[in-house]
């Protein structure tokens, strides 16, 4: 079986295309983290959500028209690294571009399941297109991460909104005033960033660790002993609730 679903985004094939390989643009839409080798045979890994990753190659990439990837999802017994296929492909419309998202090789289950992931995201992509800025997605909440990478990858997921466009200037930006006590009028204060910032850092620093321990072949892997900072538990609330989403330009 398989899912597809096409969507109208308002921006040229090019840009479309962008949307779906950048893992700056990705990340505003469809993951918490991302890396992609963009050429064929190179390979991808996605952090779909907190603790759950989705890894491949690219077998087919045509610039502004298609790409086609092998997906699968890392620890899966259903859906093991390599065993569906992903098609997205770009055309020309006369509002921007139709783009077709096709997910193949699933079973009955593993479909409908598919189906209600992709629907979300595709949603997320069309208004990203549409709107131009990062909008939080309730599915990163995790109340009870599972181990520290799945509470760093929950953190970051919030974290990430805020730092996208924290400049220099920001640093030196005073606390909101006394009476501005609505979330939508809250700013980042110079000790508030500067955590942000670190904690950022932290979390990135444990994930490369992470990563790199991963592809050592078993007989050389080190016992996992994540750093201390980030076992803290991510909150379960929308991001929307604490901080305003950050502007992104879509191209």
């Amino acid at each position: 079986m398989s899912f597809e679903r096409t969507v109208i985004l308002p921006v040229n094939p090019d840009t479309a295309f962008t949307l779906v390989t950048d893992p700056e643009r990705l990340r505003r839409w469809q993951t918490v983290a991302c890396r992609m080798n963009l050429r064929v045979s190179g390979s991808y890994r996605f952090t779909m959500g907190p603790g759950h990753h989705a890894a491949g190659t690219v077998t087919e990439i045509e610039p502004g028209r298609r790409l086609v990837l092998s997906w699968g999802w890392e620890g899966s017994d259903a859906v093991p690294l390599g065993d569906s296929t992903l098609y997205i492909t770009m055309e020309a419309h006369a509002e921007g571009t139709a783009l077709t998202l096709c997910h193949e090789r699933l079973d009955a289950g593993q479909s409908s399941g598919h189906a209600e992931g992709w629907n979300h995201f595709l949603d997320r992509l069309v208004r990203f297109a549409k709107a131009g800025h990062a909008v939080p997605d309730e599915w990163n909440a995790t109340p009870e991460p599972a181990d520290a990478i799945t509470a760093a990858e929950a953190s970051l997921a919030v974290l990430q909104l805020v730092l996208h466009h924290l400049q220099e200037k920001d640093l030196q930006r005073p606390p909101p005033a006394p009476s501005s006590t609505s979330a939508s009028s809250w700013t980042i204060w110079p000790a508030t960033s500067r955590w942000l910032a670190r904690r950022w850092a932290q979390n990135r620093q444990m994930t490369r660790r992470w990563n790199r321990n991963r592809a050592l072949p078993s007989s050389r892997r080190r016992p996992w002993s994540p750093s201390p900072h980030v076992g803290w538990r991510a909150r379960s609330i929308r991001a929307s609730q604490w901080f305003r989403p950050a502007s992104c330009p879509v191209s």
